[in-house]
């Protein structure tokens, strides 16, 4: 349902970003679960719009494909350990970011217990960490979006 509701709203705003006149619209997203959604709407709407200069430009190298998680490898982390969800990755970019949103003083590897969500250790994250992280999304973003408005 997430997805379809996102899908949505991508579709209504790109329609009225379309409409008035914008050539280039971009889609960013930092959820795993709606990349296929925005990359599906953005085709979709291209396909629609080939007649027209406006064009839409799925982003993925922001979320996936930025080395960040190589990186963490690099640097002697484990991947169970660098994780999928509120591990290492996002917690190191939520702490560089606004840390006020972590209870650093309830952080435990995995979460702490069977079901909490956490996949990974995000007591091993760092603000250091969610610089570089946020640094390799962010080059790895425009270099894609270079690429894609270079077509």
């Amino acid at each position: 349902m997430k997805t379809l509701t996102l899908s949505l709203a991508a579709v209504l705003l790109l329609a009225a970003l379309a409409s008035a006149q914008t050539p280039n619209t971009v889609f960013l997203e930092d959820s795993g679960g709606n990349q296929n959604g925005m990359e599906t709407v953005a085709a979709m709407l291209n396909e629609e719009w080939s007649e027209r200069e406006a064009r839409v430009h799925f982003v993925g190298d922001y979320y996936s494909g930025n080395g960040f998680r190589e990186w963490l490898l690099e640097q002697g982390h484990t991947a169970e350990d660098i994780g999928s969800h509120a591990g290492i990755v996002d917690t190191s970019q939520l702490l560089y970011v606004n840390a006020k949103h972590i209870r650093t003083e309830e952080l435990a590897p995995f979460g702490g217990f069977d079901g909490a969500g956490v996949r990974g250790d995000p007591t091993q994250a760092s603000v250091a960490y969610g610089r570089v992280g946020i640094q390799m999304k962010v080059d790895a973003a425009l270099r894609q979006i270079r690429e894609l408005m270079s077509r």
